[in-house]
């Protein structure tokens, strides 16, 4: 309850309506300003906030260059990488085993040996033949942390040697095709976004993805649309509503790429602060065509006599301090 001041009785009792709207505004501005990041002072006047806009709104203009920032702060800044594998290592381990509990011992044995020779043993389980299930486990993890987002295709096949018909295909995200975005949102006609099919309910029922690289130095050919049961989209959803992945690596690119240079620029600093130069200069006319130059290099105790007439200055490189902190 507010405290009524002389101005406010006096209203309530000549214009008790302005004294109402007098006493909500008065509530109103209180209320705001219980919020310290509400207010408007100078100290916060430069934030500069995100839009407010849906998730999707504010992935699709930005998730390219986000990912190729990435990949770039992974493969060539040794922070960058250190982070992505420390990741893929956290998630994965040496692999996520299963295990198989059934009331039949039996029926348990057989299952994990199935599991070992289609997983672990062999590469069976993978469609490109380089490496078992645990393997492809730290593969999609990698590719989550680093791209934003990792596409698996679950291939059926029919292979003799084969006791699961099962292949499991891991692609890069850059396999979507962006183009099928139609922005559009109907009760009653299925629709695209950033490459992925949904029905006119509004779930998720397919996936248009190229079967080559967009980056392959071939025709990438039509995107084909796979059936989301055929699909396995690995990304971390942060916000409701969100259908697309983004690198793990994005609230910290600027400051990556600002650590780096601060290095490379304190690195030139120290070579700069190696060189020791000597500078021998004629202090009356000029120099006798055959007179040779005394000092071409300096030794640990050297004592040297110049001639008359020349004089010598140091140079006064950077200091090479700080680096450590």
């Amino acid at each position: 309850m507010t405290e009524l001041n002389f101005i406010d009785r006096a209203l309530s009792v000549i214009a008790p309506r302005a004294a109402l709207e007098r006493i909500r505004a008065r509530l109103a501005l209180s209320a705001a300003l219980g919020y310290e990041g509400a207010t408007k002072s100078r100290r916060l006047s430069g934030w500069k906030t995100v839009s407010g806009a849906s998730p999707n709104t504010e992935i699709r203009p930005a998730l390219r260059t986000l990912r190729d920032r990435s990949r770039d702060l992974a493969r060539n800044d040794e922070y960058g990488n250190s982070a992505i594998s420390k990741i893929q290592s956290n998630i994965v381990g040496a692999g996520i085993i299963p295990v198989f509990v059934s009331a039949s011992k039996t029926k348990s044995k057989k299952l994990k040996d199935l599991w070992n020779e289609w997983a672990e043993y062999d590469v069976l389980g993978d469609f490109d033949e380089n490496g078992n299930i645990y393997a492809l486990q730290g593969l999609i993890a990698r590719t989550m942390a680093e791209s934003g987002e990792c596409l698996a295709i679950r291939r059926f096949v029919k292979d003799p040697r084969k006791k699961i018909p099962l292949e499991i295909q891991v692609l890069e995200p850059d396999h979507l095709d962006t183009m099928k975005d139609s922005h559009k949102r109907s009760s009653t006609e299925p629709f695209d976004c950033m490459g992925l099919h949904f029905g006119a309910s509004g779930k998720r029922i397919g996936y248009w993805i190229h079967p080559n690289h967009p980056g392959e130095a071939v025709g990438i050919g039509n995107s084909v649309l796979f059936s989301s049961a055929e699909v396995i989209h690995a990304f971390r959803r942060e916000r409701p509503g969100q259908i697309r992945g983004i690198p793990w690596l994005a609230p910290c690119i600027l400051r990556l790429k600002d650590l780096a240079d601060y290095e490379d620029a304190q690195l030139l600093r120290q070579k700069i602060a190696a060189c020791f130069s000597v500078f021998i200069t004629e202090l009356e006319g000029e120099k006798a065509p055959d007179e040779e130059t005394e000092i071409d290099r300096i030794e640990p105790g050297r004592v040297e006599y110049l001639p008359p007439g020349k004089g010598i200055a140091f140079a006064s490189p950077p200091g090479a301090e700080n680096y450590d902190s």
